[in-house]
């Protein structure tokens, strides 16, 4: 008896390092366009909770259109 074929689904992680939000934007932008990751980890980005929630929509927002 044969066994079905397998598939392997992939997921594409970046992790970045932003130096600040405002200046690790423009970088994030092209990683978005270029690599289109499933996932992305950001560190450094020096928002406090309240800003963090917003500039995530906001740059959500941004790939989507």
């Amino acid at each position: 008896m044969e066994s079905a074929p397998r598939s392997v689904a992939s997921l594409k992680v970046i992790s970045y390092n932003m130096h600040g939000f405002f200046q690790g934007c423009p970088a994030l932008d092209d990683l978005i366009s270029t690599d289109q990751p499933d996932v992305i980890l950001l560190q450094e980005h020096w928002l406090t909770p309240a800003k963090l929630s917003l500039s995530i929509i906001l740059l959500s927002v941004a790939q989507l259109c």
